[in-house]
């Protein structure tokens, strides 16, 4: 009986520190994040022709001290890049940049079907 109880206790304080740590981690984002700003960055779908640098095209809000953000590299695959914190916090981050700070772009995409550029010959 007693095995019964002292398990039960464990596991309600186990849940308790889970608990205590979420709401540590997602106070200290709070924090960290009505102290942020919007920045210039890139996001990798525009880039130099020649070079294929990618394009300042965005502005994105930043937590302070930290950055994380989607970005395309030049395969098209999308990846996250970020600063150490920015890993630690990147669920947040991420969730607060698409719900609450909005990111606005630069440069609008244009699909190929609007664009000028007629894009690679085809071998016809």
């Amino acid at each position: 009986m007693k095995e019964g109880k002292i398990k039960c206790t464990a596991r309600r304080r186990r849940m308790l520190w889970v608990g205590v740590f979420l709401l540590v981690y997602c106070c200290c984002y709070l924090v960290l994040s009505s102290l942020g700003g919007y920045v210039w960055t890139q996001s990798g779908v525009v880039r130099y022709p020649i070079s294929y640098l990618a394009v300042t095209d965005i502005i994105q809000w930043q937590p302070k001290f930290m950055f994380c953000q989607v970005f395309q590299d030049i395969q098209g695959r999308r990846v996250i890049r970020a600063s150490p914190l920015g890993w630690v916090f990147s669920p947040l981050i991420l969730l607060d940049q698409r719900f609450v700070h909005p990111t606005s772009r630069l440069i609008p995409i244009r699909s190929p079907e609007e664009s000028n550029d007629p894009g690679p010959k085809s071998g016809k």
